[in-house]
């Protein structure tokens, strides 16, 4: 039960940023400006390097979040068991893609979220593909 198309993979050189809930200052609701900027990161890479249509229909979505690891952590340490949780990154990728990638979020059925420490540079890896009805 896989591709109609070839799949679409990217490696987002973004730090993986949560998409928190909202903030309240002076009686009104706002996005911080950390997690506007990260989604707009995001948008304007894909949008860079993806030619494509928005996927429409039931698609499939394996993400991993690579955050840079803290001098805290043993180098031995893969798995980031830390906050913030793995839906808070999930939340900011999936609407900063909406429009873009598929045409709306609801589209993906199937999926796979992980979050990883790295040496490295933050980044977000993905593979998108499209479900076989």
């Amino acid at each position: 039960m896989r591709n109609l198309l070839p799949d679409i993979s990217f490696t987002v050189p973004v730090e993986p940023t949560p998409k928190n809930s909202t903030k309240w200052g002076r009686g009104r609701a706002y996005t911080p400006a950390k997690v506007r900027n990260a989604a707009q990161a995001i948008r304007d890479y894909i949008k860079e390097n993806y030619r494509g249509a928005p996927l429409d229909g039931p698609l499939g979505l394996d993400v991993v979040y690579y955050r840079r690891r803290p001098a805290s952590k043993r180098k031995s340490k893969v798995w980031a068991d830390t906050k913030p949780d793995e839906d808070n990154y999930t939340k900011l990728f999936k609407d900063a893609l909406e429009g873009i990638l598929w045409t709306n979020d609801s589209r993906i059925s199937d999926g796979r979220y992980r979050k990883m420490f790295t040496d490295g540079p933050g980044r977000i890896e993905f593979r998108l593909w499209q479900l076989q009805e």
